[in-house]
């Protein structure tokens, strides 16, 4: 099967529908992907980006990011670097007011069975608490 990584541009512009001609091609993408005639993958990085652009850029709502990260988590045709990982993020996200880039952390640290270490005031409250 072949498979191929994709970038930021094209999550978003699968998300947005504001170029329609790119819509068109990445959504036909994602079709092969659900037939399993093609792999996509995401790499971790993509997401974060994602996540960054739609937050700062398009003004996205938290309640709103939570639902196009756990729709991108819940395509079982998308392959994403760390997924498990991002799917503890999420929760961690969904009930704490930490930056999604800090229960990332949180959930890596958890995976990998480590302590955390930071100066970031909100994380340590959050730490203290768990």
């Amino acid at each position: 099967m072949v498979e191929i990584i994709i970038d930021t541009n094209a999550i978003l512009r699968f998300i947005l529908k504001d170029v329609s001609t790119q819509h068109i091609e990445i959504y036909e993408l994602i079709k092969k992907a659900k037939n399993k005639k093609l792999r996509i993958i995401i790499p971790e990085i993509v997401v974060f980006e994602t996540y960054f652009t739609l937050k700062s850029y398009y003004e996205y709502e938290k309640e709103t990011l939570l639902k196009v990260l756990e729709s991108l988590l819940s395509a079982n045709y998308l392959k994403i670097e760390n997924k498990q990982i991002f799917m503890e993020a999420v929760k961690i996200y969904r009930t704490s007011n930490l930056e999604f880039v800090d229960c990332y952390l949180v959930s890596n640290a958890k995976a990998l069975n480590l302590n955390m270490f930071t100066f970031d005031s909100n994380l340590k409250k959050y730490l203290i608490k768990k």
